[in-house]
C-alpha cells in the first residue's frame, strides 16, 4: 500500500512540474532511504531537479496578491468595532496560514500570496489523485467481481 501511494504522490508531483509544492513533496519523501533509492529509480535524470529549491516568480503571484488586497479591503477596509477586531483577525490569518504551511509540502519558506497559489494547486491535484484512485478501486472491484462469477459460473458447468 505504501508503495501506491508514493508512486501516486510521485506520478502527482512530476505531472505538475517546478511547482514549489512538488520540490517539497520530493523532498519530503526522499527524506527516508529506502524511499530515497526507489525516487531515484522512478524519477531517474529528473530527480536531482526536483530535489533542488524552486524559487521561479510567477504572474500567478501577483494576480492572487491583486485578489487578496481587493478581498481584504472590502472585507477589513470599513472598521465598526475598531482596532482590536483587525488584531484579532490578523492573528487567526497569522494562526491558519502557520497550518498551511505545514500542511503543504515545501510551504515552511513561502510568503503569504505564494502560499496560497501553491496550496490552490495542491488541492486541485490532491482531488485528482482521490478522483483517480477511486476510478481505480471501481475498476479492481469490477475485475475482482467478474472473476468470481467467471469461477462459479464454470463450476456449474463440470
Amino acid at each position: 500500500m505504501h508503495a501506491i501511494k508514493l508512486s501516486a504522490d510521485v506520478a502527482m508531483a512530476v505531472a505538475r512540474g517546478s511547482r514549489r509544492w512538488t520540490h517539497g513533496l520530493i523532498a519530503d519523501l526522499s527524506r527516508k532511504e529506502d524511499n530515497k533509492s526507489f525516487l531515484k529509480c522512478i524519477l531517474g535524470k529528473q530527480y536531482e531537479r526536483l530535489t533542488t529549491p524552486c524559487y521561479n516568480g510567477s504572474w500567478k503571484i501577483q494576480r492572487c496578491k491583486t485578489i487578496l488586497r481587493r478581498s481584504f479591503r472590502d472585507r477589513f477596509g470599513k472598521q465598526k468595532h475598531g482596532r482590536a477586531c483587525t488584531l484579532a483577525a490578523r492573528s487567526r490569518v497569522k494562526k491558519r496560514a502557520q497550518v498551511l504551511k505545514r500542511l503543504v509540502p515545501g510551504g515552511e519558506g513561502m510568503d503569504g500570496y505564494s502560499l496560497l497559489d501553491e496550496t490552490m494547486d495542491y488541492v486541485v491535484c490532491l482531488q485528482a489523485q482521490v478522483h483517480l484512485m477511486r476510478h481505480l478501486l471501481g475498476a479492481f472491484e469490477a475485475s475482482k467481481l467478474r472473476a468470481q462469477t467467471k469461477g462459479t459460473s464454470q463450476g456449474r458447468r463440470r
